[in-house]
């Protein structure tokens, strides 16, 4: 038998007063007549049967009242006896609803707009792998601050987009530079005087289209009457230089000189 049944019988099940009345009453008439033989007065049987019955009547009022304003425990309910249809709109809130007991898939689709969420809620733990791209991001809303240190490499500039006004003075030193800088040896020719003379310093990485220089760094360096001036990468991996004598002595050859070349593209 269904519970909900049994509450709505339990609640209207109760004598009917004005019958429970009448049968008092006749009860008491007719020990009237014979209550007299035992020393008993009718007018104080009746005076007591009223009042049982007005507290009778009271009590069934009440219970009547409790009936109707009583719920359903839950220890009365069936599995599975509240449905959707039985739930009045609105009645369960957040009061009703237990720790953790709506998951994933009680959510509608959609249902969760950035207006649900509170300020905060959504941390980078909560984000799946790849969620986050381009169309995700405001215009301008990585700045600097959001980039780890080094985060931006060569190959994440586009060409062209790095000019003199993003490099810091005096920053840029020969090794940055496109292009080679050797340091090596080389056998000077006999230079005679009031005369000039060409020869091929090797370097490895020049290319035709270089623009080399040239220092002596020593220990072994040029003779105080010649000077030295690089011309231009005729083959690739040899720089021309020219020396000249502006002296009235000859200048003899010279083995090992130390020479720096440098070119750049």
């Amino acid at each position: 038998m269904s519970p909900f049944i049994s509450v709505a019988r339990h609640a209207t099940r109760r004598p009917a007063p004005p019958v429970l009345a009448v049968l008092l009453a006749a009860t008491v008439l007719l020990a009237s007549f014979a209550m007299p033989a035992f020393g008993l007065s009718p007018t104080k049987l009746i005076s007591e049967a009223l009042s049982t019955a007005k507290k009778a009547d009271k009590e069934a009022k009440k219970a009547d009242k409790d009936a109707k304003n009583s719920t359903v425990g839950t220890s009365r309910l069936q599995d599975g006896a509240v449905t959707v249809g039985k739930i009045a709109a609105g009645a369960v809130g957040n009061g009703q609803l237990a720790d953790n007991s709506v998951g994933v898939n009680d959510i509608v689709a959609g249902s969760v707009g950035s207006g649900a969420l509170a300020s905060g809620a959504v941390t980078s733990e909560k984000l799946a792998s790849g969620a986050v791209g381009s169309t995700q991001l405001a215009t301008g809303g990585v700045t600097s601050t959001n980039l780890a240190a080094e985060a931006v490499t060569s190959s994440k500039l586009a060409s062209g987009s790095v000019g003199s006004s993003q490099i810091v003075p005096r920053s840029v030193s020969i090794e940055d530079l496109s292009g080679t800088n050797t340091d090596t040896t080389f056998e000077l020719p006999e230079v005679d005087a009031n005369t000039c003379g060409t020869a091929e310093v090797p370097d490895a990485g020049a290319a035709i289209t270089d623009f080399p220089m040239i220092s002596f760094p020593g220990p072994t360096n040029l003779p105080l009457q010649l000077s030295a001036t690089a011309l231009r990468v005729d083959i690739a991996g040899s720089v021309r230089v020219k020396f000249c004598n502006g002296t009235s002595v000859d200048a003899a050859a010279v083995p090992n000189v130390n020479i720096e070349v440098v070119t750049l593209r």
